[in-house]
């Protein structure tokens, strides 16, 4: 069982700080945890034993920011060195080599080319994603021109059902396999109707698509909910989706979240934590390619708990996030070693704070366990190396 959203602000501090490898050919430098960060690693650690599953936000323990900060005081690494593109060797006298002849091996379908990365060129991103090539509300949800048609709460109780072109006032209930949702905008929640979500993903429901639409909570209301929980173990896939206020994105154990827009959380002082994109275990989560802002300072734009098991083979590529108390949680826990999490080519914003996060750029991550990776992070405001 997959929980839905919204921890505490930390789980622990994850390894020491480690040098990462660059795909843009930033240098990187190893920071230290300060004694005082030290101090504060252990209260976020022992206010992370205190959470629980599905209410868990219910037990939000906020601090006054004066004695946060006097117990939360990381190093951050920096570095100076600006990108650079290696200027071409000069061109060396050729020789002509003996011609071979090779035979091409058959493949059974067509090759897929490597996938190459470019060092981006262009900074601050964050206030105009799509003029940088990031979701914004110009290129996510229901595409321009398309009529919807009112409809009260939809349960997709038959396999492969297919809900398109409608404007859902109300919940979205999934119970049956490969569902489609698409070109539909769905406003839920309380005061449109009685739940706790806006699309709920049941157990069994495997295969859901929802692509092309928007989904969030009343406008003006402020509703400690998720817009997208699944409750099952299935992996539903998010592409081109406008997602907004509500206290919760995605919250989902795996799945893919693509060139979707996570954004204007909604939130309940005391009460709500807020994450773009949660998984509480298990794994399999890609979050590729999205704008993910938190504008509030606790949790997270991208968040892996170890609720209900530790977290492997997760993948955080090539998105622009910004917020929360740490913008990213590597899923680091005290029920085992994470495997394979890896963060990498994402541009982290300084939007609502210098830090990203409002204490950090990331935590409970560990660099060292078994095919982790933080690699080609970068700033968007001047392209500089982002390092653990």
């Amino acid at each position: 069982m997959v929980c839905a959203v919204g921890l505490v602000l930390a789980l622990g501090a994850g390894s020491s700080a480690a040098t990462a490898t660059s795909n843009h050919s930033r240098p990187s430098v190893g920071g230290e945890q300060s004694a005082k960060a030290k101090s504060a690693a252990s209260w976020h650690k022992c206010i992370a034993r205190v959470q629980h599953r599905h209410h868990w936000w219910r037990y939000t323990h906020r601090t006054p920011k004066q004695h946060v900060l006097r117990k939360a005081k990381f190093c951050r690494s920096v570095t100076s060195t600006p990108v650079t593109t290696p200027k071409p060797s000069p061109t060396a006298a050729t020789t002509t080599p003996t011609a071979t002849t090779t035979t091409p091996t058959p493949t059974d379908g067509p090759t897929t080319p490597p996938t190459t990365t470019t060092a981006p060129t262009t900074g601050g991103c964050a206030d105009k994603p799509s003029s940088c090539g990031y979701p914004d509300e110009t290129n996510t949800g229901v595409p321009a021109g398309v009529k919807l048609k009112a409809s009260g709460s939809v349960n997709a109780s038959k396999d492969g059902q297919v809900i398109d072109g409608l404007d859902i006032r109300g919940e979205i209930n999934v119970t049956a396999k490969n569902v489609t949702i698409k070109n539909t905008r769905v406003t839920g929640g309380r005061g449109v109707g009685t739940a706790d979500w806006v699309v709920i993903v049941r157990p069994g429901a495997d295969n859901l698509t929802i692509v092309d639409s928007e989904i969030m909570t009343p406008v003006g209301s402020q509703q400690d909910i998720a817009c997208v929980f699944n409750i099952g173990d299935s992996k539903p896939t998010v592409k081109r989706v406008n997602i907004h206020a509500c206290s919760a994105g995605v919250s989902s154990g795996g799945g893919l979240v693509e060139d979707s827009y996570i954004h204007g959380m909604a939130s309940v002082p005391g009460l709500s934590h807020d994450v773009g994109v949660a998984s509480n275990g298990s794994g399999g989560m890609t979050v590729r390619h999205n704008t993910i802002f938190n504008q509030y300072d606790q949790t997270a734009a991208v968040a892996f708990y170890q609720d209900f098991g530790t977290q492997k083979n997760n993948l955080v590529e090539d998105n622009l996030l910004a917020g929360g108390g740490y913008c990213v949680y590597g899923g680091a826990g005290q029920k085992g070693k994470t495997a394979n999490i890896r963060f990498i080519n994402n541009r982290f914003s300084k939007k609502y704070s210098p830090r990203c996060g409002y204490y950090g750029v990331v935590a409970s991550f560990d660099l060292g366990d078994s095919g982790n990776a933080w690699t080609g992070n970068y700033w968007d405001e001047d392209l500089k190396a982002v390092n653990r």
